[in-house]
């Protein structure tokens, strides 16, 4: 009897380990596809924003120089435009490393700098103000260019395998 008790002493043990480490398996690739679908998303998102940063820098630049010249430029007032998917999941990022976490928070934050002087430089009423905020805007843009490396860093770390490494 006591043999018998022992064995189900036992198999209950096994079981109950096998169903945490199935347990542990199953969050672990949560986690992993839940980090991936980050990265491509923001990779994405970024990406849609690259194309135009080389001739906004002349466009504004150009801009700012008129401004800074006693002409008012006329701005069309447009809405502030979003980062949805950033906006969203900044308290994932960490699923992304710390530094990759830390490039994507910059970026964004270049973006929001940006945003923010063009809607300064949109309503300003003095052409000195205007060119000042034009001239931060260009700064900003210039700030962005490292963001390729970022949309390919996030696109790298999109294809990780599950349980691979992420090296920083």
């Amino acid at each position: 009897m006591e043999a018998s008790v022992q064995s189900a002493l036992i198999a209950g043990l096994v079981a109950v380990f096998v169903a945490g480490l199935s347990n542990f398996g199953a969050e672990s690739y949560k986690r992993h596809r839940e980090a991936v679908s980050l990265a491509a998303g923001l990779a994405g998102e970024l990406r849609g924003y690259l194309p135009v940063f080389d001739e906004s820098i002349e466009v504004f630049s150009r801009l700012a120089d008129r401004a800074a010249a006693g002409r008012l430029q006329p701005l069309t007032k447009i809405a502030r435009p979003t980062s949805p998917i950033y906006e969203a999941n900044a308290g994932k990022l960490g699923m992304l490393g710390v530094d990759l976490a830390e490039q994507v928070s910059f970026v964004y934050s270049c973006l929001d700098g940006f945003r923010s002087l063009m809607e300064a430089a949109q309503s300003a009423t003095d052409p000195e103000e205007q060119a000042r905020a034009l001239v931060g805007a260009v700064m900003m843009l210039r700030k962005l260019e490292p963001a390729t490396g970022v949309v390919q860093r996030l696109h790298a770390f999109a294809k990780r395998e599950w349980l691979q490494p992420v090296i920083e």
